[in-house]
């Protein structure tokens, strides 16, 4: 009796599943949530590495020695408070203050809003990785006759990049499931 109870149920959850899914489209809502989660995944992402780059790079010229006192002040102030609020509360501060009297996408907000947040924790990911690089690979570039930017772009950044690159795909992967 329970083999032909589990059969008339399975038989049930598959006219369902054909109704509810194929029949009416409702298939189309989920191929559509899909794409929105892996454009605003791109372009948070986007939007994060280039705020993270920035930010790190100013945090690591201010260590160097740079007279960068103000930015290093503001990068500081930034990733601090970012990565203390929750997101959801970035996002409610972004949509309903800042976009509030202008039309805008809320998908392009959102973007925006995940940007921000990823950005923070993108530029402690290559300030770290920036930092693993030993001082040694560095001082031997300035040995050399390299600039300090030539040292960090020919010597230290491709090594930082590759130290990086774990981490970086962590926080993207963070970034896919915080805009599911």
């Amino acid at each position: 009796m329970t083999v032909l109870s589990l059969a008339a149920w399975l038989n049930g959850l598959g006219q369902d599943f054909y109704r509810n899914f194929i029949f009416e489209d409702r298939y189309m809502w989920l191929l559509r949530g899909l794409w929105n989660t892996l454009l605003m995944t791109l372009f948070a992402g986007l939007i994060g590495i280039l705020i993270g780059l920035v930010l790190s790079l100013i945090r690591v010229l201010h260590k160097s020695g740079a007279k960068i006192g103000i930015l290093n002040a503001f990068a500081n102030l930034y990733i601090t408070v970012i990565r203390g609020t929750p997101v959801v509360i970035q996002i409610l501060i972004i949509n309903f203050v800042i976009f509030a009297s202008v039309s805008v996408s809320k998908l392009l907000v959102a973007s925006i809003a995940f940007g921000i947040n990823s950005g923070a924790y993108v530029a402690e990911i290559f300030r770290a990785g920036i930092n693993s690089v030993d001082v040694g690979q560095a001082e031997a570039a300035r040995s050399l006759g390299l600039s300090y930017g030539q040292s960090m772009r020919l010597v230290v950044l491709p090594q930082a990049v590759k130290n990086v690159l774990p981490t970086l795909f962590n926080e993207l992967i963070t970034l896919l499931k915080e805009t599911s």
